[in-house]
Protein backbone atom coordinates (compact mmCIF):
# COMPACT_ATOMS: atom_id res chain seq x y z
CA UNK A 1 0.00 0.00 0.00
CA UNK A 2 2.87 2.02 0.84
CA UNK A 3 4.44 1.71 -2.19
CA UNK A 4 1.30 2.75 -4.25
CA UNK A 5 0.88 6.03 -2.20
CA UNK A 6 4.52 6.60 -3.65
CA UNK A 7 4.01 5.94 -6.78
CA UNK A 8 0.91 7.87 -6.58
CA UNK A 9 2.77 10.96 -5.47
CA UNK A 10 5.37 10.83 -7.75
CA UNK A 11 2.59 10.92 -10.67
CA UNK A 12 1.28 14.14 -8.89
CA UNK A 13 4.68 15.63 -9.10
CA UNK A 14 4.94 14.49 -12.78
CA UNK A 15 1.79 16.09 -13.73
CA UNK A 16 2.16 19.31 -12.17
CA UNK A 17 5.62 19.92 -13.64
CA UNK A 18 3.80 18.82 -16.82
CA UNK A 19 0.95 21.71 -16.10
CA UNK A 20 4.11 24.28 -14.89
CA UNK A 21 6.27 23.00 -18.18
CA UNK A 22 3.51 23.92 -20.60
CA UNK A 23 3.71 27.78 -19.29
CA UNK A 24 7.00 27.67 -19.59
CA UNK A 25 7.25 26.07 -22.76
CA UNK A 26 5.03 29.79 -23.89
CA UNK A 27 7.56 31.49 -22.12
CA UNK A 28 10.11 29.54 -23.67
CA UNK A 29 8.42 30.87 -27.18
CA UNK A 30 9.32 33.84 -25.83
CA UNK A 31 12.66 33.93 -27.61
CA UNK A 32 10.93 33.52 -30.82
CA UNK A 33 8.27 35.91 -29.76
CA UNK A 34 11.58 37.82 -29.61
CA UNK A 35 12.18 36.73 -33.34
CA UNK A 36 9.25 37.49 -34.12
CA UNK A 37 10.46 41.11 -32.62
CA UNK A 38 12.94 40.87 -34.70
CA UNK A 39 10.52 40.12 -37.23
CA UNK A 40 9.30 43.29 -36.05
CA UNK A 41 13.00 45.16 -37.48
CA UNK A 42 12.74 43.41 -40.55
CA UNK A 43 8.81 44.84 -40.46
CA UNK A 44 11.12 48.00 -39.85
CA UNK A 45 13.27 47.41 -42.41
CA UNK A 46 10.23 47.11 -45.00
CA UNK A 47 9.07 50.26 -43.50
CA UNK A 48 12.62 51.58 -44.36
CA UNK A 49 11.81 50.08 -47.76
CA UNK A 50 8.68 51.43 -47.20
CA UNK A 51 10.43 54.78 -47.42
CA UNK A 52 10.87 54.00 -50.75
CA UNK A 53 6.69 53.35 -51.99
CA UNK A 54 6.13 56.27 -49.66
CA UNK A 55 5.63 54.22 -46.90
CA UNK A 56 7.27 54.65 -43.55
CA UNK A 57 9.31 57.79 -42.94
CA UNK A 58 8.20 61.26 -42.34
CA UNK A 59 10.89 62.15 -44.18
CA UNK A 60 9.85 60.87 -47.04
CA UNK A 61 6.65 61.76 -46.84
CA UNK A 62 6.83 65.21 -47.84
CA UNK A 63 7.60 64.39 -51.38
CA UNK A 64 4.37 61.90 -51.96
CA UNK A 65 2.01 64.19 -53.92
CA UNK A 66 -1.47 63.68 -52.22
CA UNK A 67 -3.47 65.26 -54.93
CA UNK A 68 -3.48 66.58 -58.28
CA UNK A 69 -2.49 70.69 -58.79
CA UNK A 70 -5.30 72.12 -60.67
CA UNK A 71 -4.92 71.97 -63.95
CA UNK A 72 -5.77 75.08 -66.26
CA UNK A 73 -4.97 74.74 -69.96
CA UNK A 74 -3.36 77.84 -71.65
CA UNK A 75 -3.56 78.07 -75.64
CA UNK A 76 -0.42 79.43 -77.12
CA UNK A 77 -0.65 81.01 -80.40
CA UNK A 78 1.94 80.84 -82.82
CA UNK A 79 2.05 83.45 -85.60
CA UNK A 80 4.19 83.94 -88.67
CA UNK A 81 3.92 87.27 -89.53
CA UNK A 82 7.57 87.02 -92.22
CA UNK A 83 6.98 86.02 -95.85
CA UNK A 84 8.60 82.83 -95.60
CA UNK A 85 7.60 79.39 -93.99
CA UNK A 86 8.46 78.67 -90.35
CA UNK A 87 9.24 75.08 -89.44
CA UNK A 88 8.68 73.95 -85.98
CA UNK A 89 10.78 70.59 -84.98
CA UNK A 90 14.25 69.39 -83.84
CA UNK A 91 17.35 69.23 -85.94
CA UNK A 92 19.13 66.60 -84.70
CA UNK A 93 17.02 62.71 -83.86
CA UNK A 94 16.56 61.73 -79.71
CA UNK A 95 14.50 59.68 -78.20
CA UNK A 96 13.07 62.22 -75.63
CA UNK A 97 10.22 64.13 -77.72
CA UNK A 98 11.12 67.90 -76.69
CA UNK A 99 8.65 70.29 -76.67
CA UNK A 100 8.20 73.23 -79.31
CA UNK A 101 8.24 75.71 -76.77
CA UNK A 102 10.40 77.01 -73.58
CA UNK A 103 10.03 78.71 -70.78
CA UNK A 104 12.09 81.16 -68.41
CA UNK A 105 11.32 83.62 -65.54
CA UNK A 106 11.42 87.33 -65.97
CA UNK A 107 14.81 87.20 -64.90
CA UNK A 108 16.09 84.60 -67.24
CA UNK A 109 15.87 81.43 -65.16
CA UNK A 110 14.75 78.64 -66.91
CA UNK A 111 11.64 76.84 -66.13
CA UNK A 112 9.97 73.65 -66.76
CA UNK A 113 6.64 73.00 -67.95
CA UNK A 114 5.98 69.52 -68.69
CA UNK A 115 7.39 65.68 -68.24
CA UNK A 116 9.57 64.51 -70.62
CA UNK A 117 8.53 61.30 -72.25
CA UNK A 118 9.89 59.05 -69.64
CA UNK A 119 9.75 61.58 -66.54
CA UNK A 120 8.86 60.57 -63.04
CA UNK A 121 7.94 63.21 -60.54
CA UNK A 122 9.66 62.78 -57.02
CA UNK A 123 6.20 61.07 -55.78
CA UNK A 124 6.21 58.87 -58.72
CA UNK A 125 9.57 57.57 -58.11
CA UNK A 126 8.88 57.27 -53.81
CA UNK A 127 6.34 54.13 -55.41
CA UNK A 128 7.69 52.87 -58.56
CA UNK A 129 11.51 52.65 -60.43
CA UNK A 130 12.23 54.04 -63.22
CA UNK A 131 12.41 51.75 -66.18
CA UNK A 132 10.66 53.25 -69.29
CA UNK A 133 9.35 51.20 -71.50
CA UNK A 134 7.81 53.70 -73.80
CA UNK A 135 8.94 52.88 -77.30
CA UNK A 136 11.39 55.71 -78.97
CA UNK A 137 9.02 57.88 -80.83
CA UNK A 138 9.68 59.75 -84.24
CA UNK A 139 10.13 63.44 -84.43
CA UNK A 140 7.29 65.46 -86.70
CA UNK A 141 7.81 68.75 -88.11
CA UNK A 142 5.32 71.81 -88.11
CA UNK A 143 5.04 73.82 -90.56
CA UNK A 144 3.45 77.27 -90.04
CA UNK A 145 3.28 79.48 -93.50
CA UNK A 146 2.97 83.20 -94.17
CA UNK A 147 0.30 84.57 -92.08
CA UNK A 148 -0.62 81.16 -90.67
CA UNK A 149 -0.95 80.24 -86.85
CA UNK A 150 -0.44 77.38 -85.04
CA UNK A 151 -2.03 76.36 -81.43
CA UNK A 152 -0.44 74.76 -79.42
CA UNK A 153 -1.03 74.49 -75.44
CA UNK A 154 0.04 74.41 -71.93
CA UNK A 155 -1.31 72.93 -68.29
CA UNK A 156 -0.54 76.21 -65.99
CA UNK A 157 2.21 73.59 -63.84
CA UNK A 158 5.54 73.53 -63.47
CA UNK A 159 8.02 71.27 -62.11
CA UNK A 160 10.53 72.46 -59.80
CA UNK A 161 13.52 70.48 -58.87
CA UNK A 162 13.85 69.07 -55.07
CA UNK A 163 16.63 67.28 -53.27
CA UNK A 164 15.52 63.73 -52.44
CA UNK A 165 16.79 61.60 -50.54
CA UNK A 166 18.22 58.06 -51.65
CA UNK A 167 16.25 56.23 -48.99
CA UNK A 168 13.41 57.85 -50.01
CA UNK A 169 13.18 56.26 -53.76
CA UNK A 170 11.29 52.98 -53.97
CA UNK A 171 14.39 51.79 -56.58
CA UNK A 172 17.68 53.49 -54.74
CA UNK A 173 19.51 52.52 -57.88
CA UNK A 174 17.25 55.43 -59.03
CA UNK A 175 18.61 58.15 -57.10
CA UNK A 176 19.85 61.21 -58.69
CA UNK A 177 20.91 64.88 -57.74
CA UNK A 178 17.26 66.23 -57.64
CA UNK A 179 13.61 65.39 -58.91
CA UNK A 180 10.83 67.02 -59.54
CA UNK A 181 7.39 67.63 -58.24
CA UNK A 182 4.43 69.83 -59.91
CA UNK A 183 3.86 73.30 -58.12
CA UNK A 184 1.75 76.61 -58.96
CA UNK A 185 4.10 78.67 -62.02
CA UNK A 186 5.38 81.96 -60.44
CA UNK A 187 3.37 85.23 -61.26
CA UNK A 188 4.57 86.02 -64.27
CA UNK A 189 6.88 83.36 -67.30
CA UNK A 190 8.20 84.35 -70.41
CA UNK A 191 7.69 81.78 -73.82
CA UNK A 192 9.77 80.82 -76.37
CA UNK A 193 9.32 78.93 -79.43
CA UNK A 194 12.41 78.36 -82.26
CA UNK A 195 11.44 78.56 -85.88
CA UNK A 196 13.79 77.00 -88.62
CA UNK A 197 13.57 78.12 -92.49
CA UNK A 198 13.90 74.73 -94.00
CA UNK A 199 13.66 70.87 -93.88
CA UNK A 200 16.34 68.87 -92.33
CA UNK A 201 15.16 65.87 -93.90
CA UNK A 202 12.08 64.54 -96.10
CA UNK A 203 11.57 60.59 -96.96
CA UNK A 204 9.26 61.26 -99.45
CA UNK A 205 9.16 62.86 -103.14
CA UNK A 206 7.80 66.05 -101.85
CA UNK A 207 7.81 66.67 -98.15
CA UNK A 208 4.38 69.71 -98.16
CA UNK A 209 1.12 69.77 -96.56
CA UNK A 210 -2.02 71.95 -96.63
CA UNK A 211 -2.08 74.70 -94.30
CA UNK A 212 -5.54 74.53 -94.71
CA UNK A 213 -7.88 77.92 -92.88
CA UNK A 214 -5.17 77.89 -89.50
CA UNK A 215 -2.16 77.75 -92.50
CA UNK A 216 -0.12 75.20 -90.61
CA UNK A 217 -0.23 71.35 -90.43
CA UNK A 218 1.99 68.52 -89.55
CA UNK A 219 4.65 67.59 -92.64
CA UNK A 220 4.09 64.26 -93.84
CA UNK A 221 7.52 62.55 -94.89
CA UNK A 222 9.54 65.08 -92.14
CA UNK A 223 11.23 64.51 -89.31
CA UNK A 224 14.29 66.90 -88.83
CA UNK A 225 14.52 70.78 -89.04
CA UNK A 226 17.59 72.81 -90.31
CA UNK A 227 19.01 76.61 -90.81
CA UNK A 228 20.02 78.96 -88.24
CA UNK A 229 16.76 79.34 -86.03
CA UNK A 230 15.01 82.23 -85.43
CA UNK A 231 13.14 82.90 -81.36
CA UNK A 232 9.75 84.53 -81.12
CA UNK A 233 8.60 85.26 -77.28
CA UNK A 234 5.32 86.11 -75.36
CA UNK A 235 4.31 87.11 -71.98
CA UNK A 236 2.36 84.78 -69.84
CA UNK A 237 0.46 86.37 -66.20
CA UNK A 238 -1.49 85.15 -63.91
CA UNK A 239 -3.95 87.90 -64.84
CA UNK A 240 -4.41 86.12 -68.81
CA UNK A 241 -5.70 83.29 -69.84
CA UNK A 242 -3.61 82.87 -73.26
CA UNK A 243 -0.45 82.97 -75.08
CA UNK A 244 0.64 85.01 -78.24
CA UNK A 245 4.05 84.45 -80.04
CA UNK A 246 5.06 86.04 -83.09
CA UNK A 247 7.45 85.77 -85.45
CA UNK A 248 8.34 88.78 -87.17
Amino acid sequence: MKTMLAALVVLSVAAGCDSEVSPAGGGGSGPQGGNGGDGGNDGGNVANGGNGTGGGSDECEQYIQQEEPPVQTVPISIRNGTESPIYLGVPKANCAVPSLYRAETPSGDPVQTELSVCGLTCSGLTQSGCDCVAECAEPSVMVIYPGGMAELSWTAIVYEPQDMPATCYFDESCAQPTCVSPAQPPASLVFFVEGYPELGDCSQAICDCDGGESGSCIVEGATLVAGNPVAASGDWSQSVDSIGITFQ
